[in-house]
């Protein structure tokens, strides 16, 4: 990643859309474990939702470990927690190659629809926090157990809605059903903050400080 672009909030503010992603770089014991397990710099992530439109309040939609899915302001998490949010933007299309016994390879194209994603998050809200699946990420990890992950289950990209969620998982799932899988080849629920950030579909804007 090139180095850190810092934006006071209220620019940031202005420069945010509806679903962008909100990577977290979190700084606490808990943080940190999820860290060191996916050896990733990430520890949470969420995503951008303005509460009454443009002119409302700026939410961070996510799946947090003591309360489960909710929507929180995230200017209040910025003021306690500053320079640890950045912000990725989804590309605006994305490009597809299939193959079609009639026509041959031929290029599908979406359109990112950063209202539609946010609606599922939504929907996912007070829904419980799992971890199990904390356990299930971390167990990819550990050499004596990846012999027990089951790869077929790993790699289903079908977009499996799931009564409980870990930050990644949900982000994944409400991206995926509504056309954007951001990890190919692996599941939704087995997504990691740290597997978001790598997605080709996603892009490094800038840090709230």
């Amino acid at each position: 990643m090139k180095d850190f672009i810092y934006l006071p909030y209220e620019q940031a503010k202005q420069l945010i859309k509806e679903g962008d992603v909100l990577l977290i770089r979190g700084n606490r014991w808990f943080s940190f474990f999820i860290k060191k397990i996916t050896q990733s710099m990430y520890s949470h992530v969420g995503l951008a939702s303005w509460h009454n439109g443009n002119s409302g309040v700026l939410e961070i939609v996510e799946f947090h470990m003591s309360t489960g899915g909710v929507s929180r302001n995230l200017q209040n998490i910025v003021e306690t927690r500053p320079k640890i949010i950045d912000v990725y933007r989804p590309s605006p299309r994305r490009y597809d190659l299939e193959y079609n016994t009639d026509r041959g390879v031929t290029t599908k194209v979406s359109e990112y629809d950063g209202r539609a994603v946010t609606t599922t998050m939504r929907e996912l809200t007070a829904l419980p926090y799992s971890i199990l699946k904390i356990g299930l990420l971390s167990r990819g990890y550990a050499f004596g157990l990846r012999f027990l992950s089951n790869l077929k289950v790993m790699s289903d990209d079908t977009a499996q809605r799931a009564l409980t969620h870990v930050c990644s998982t949900s982000v994944a799932y409400s991206m995926n059903v509504n056309g954007y899988d951001l990890v190919k080849n692996k599941a939704d629920l087995r997504t990691e903050p740290g597997d978001l950030a790598k997605s080709p579909l996603l892009n490094y804007l800038f840090t709230i400080e």
